[in-house]
């Protein structure tokens, strides 16, 4: 955005027509950067939003997420930020690749849980 600041202010200094049309291009390229840089943060924050979901315990409706089901999850939002144009994000994501069994514990002692409850409680809680 800082580029594009001083694309701005360097273009109303401009004083020929050729160094105009070249301030134009540059103000453009600035532009296009900026927007790339807006698109690319706004994905990464929603699928970011997505990550932190997909760690509850309950689904939204209150359904207790099984292992396989976050697993799954994790793995393709993994692979959707590993997709997004940025050198560091796939070296951020190698601890989490590498500690996803130790994540899914909490899912497999729930699960574990709540088939003991099953057992001592019939009904469907």
């Amino acid at each position: 955005m800082a580029k594009e600041d001083e694309a701005v202010h360097t273009f109303h200094n401009a004083k020929s027509e050729a160094h105009l049309h070249k301030r134009l291009q540059h103000d453009a390229h600035a532009h296009h950067a900026c927007e790339h840089a807006i698109a690319r943060y706004d994905q990464l924050d929603l699928l970011l939003h997505l990550l932190r979901e997909a760690l509850h315990l309950c689904s939204p409706f209150g359904r207790l997420r099984t292992v396989g089901g976050v697993r799954a999850e994790l793995m393709l939002l993994f692979s959707l930020i590993e997709e997004i144009d940025d050198a560091v994000l796939p070296k951020l994501l190698h601890p989490l690749r590498s500690h996803l069994d130790a994540i899914l514990a909490p899912f497999e002692q729930a699960e574990s849980m709540h088939v003991e409850l099953l057992d001592l409680v019939p009904q469907q809680i």
